[in-house]
């Protein structure tokens, strides 16, 4: 239990810390269009991140019941 909550709380994390670092003039589109926000990883992570959890969780679920 105690590797589950570091995992779980280390992804949470991440998807909360990385819309600080997400401002106008990073990456390689322009900051106002929508592929900015499709394409580049800093906004990317937010929204993979609670796929990744599920993910874990479902996994994790299916190793303790077999």
């Amino acid at each position: 239990m105690k590797k589950f909550a570091t995992l779980f709380f280390s992804v949470m994390a991440s998807g909360l810390t990385s819309g600080v670092m997400a401002h106008g003039g990073h990456g390689v589109t322009a900051p106002a269009g929508i592929a900015h926000y499709l394409l580049e990883p800093l906004h990317m992570l937010p929204a993979f991140a609670p796929l990744a959890a599920v993910a874990v969780t479902i996994w994790l679920l299916r190793r303790k019941a077999g």
